[in-house]
């Protein structure tokens, strides 16, 4: 009996999102969170919080580079950089 495969298509698919995320702000950034999800949006990819949490927050890649107020409240915006080591 041969191993099992060791990631499930339901974790590839998420690593795909996570991918994408990564992507589009290394491409386009620096963005707003706003902003990311609106593309999101247009770009008919899945928005799901778990997504943009490990994009956006445990991304070597992805930095918090400031924030400013809007109408809805506090938006942070994200930058590709370097990993901080």
């Amino acid at each position: 009996m041969g191993r099992p495969h060791r990631f499930s298509a339901e974790r590839n698919e998420l690593r795909q999102q996570v991918d994408w995320v990564i992507k589009y702000i290394r491409d386009h950034g620096p963005i707003s969170t706003h902003d990311l999800v609106e593309v999101m949006k247009t770009e008919h990819q899945p928005i799901q919080a778990h997504v943009l949490q490990r994009a956006l927050q445990k991304s070597a890649w992805i930095h918090a580079v400031g924030s400013h107020e809007t109408e809805r409240g506090k938006v942070t915006i994200w930058q590709w950089g370097e990993p901080n080591h």
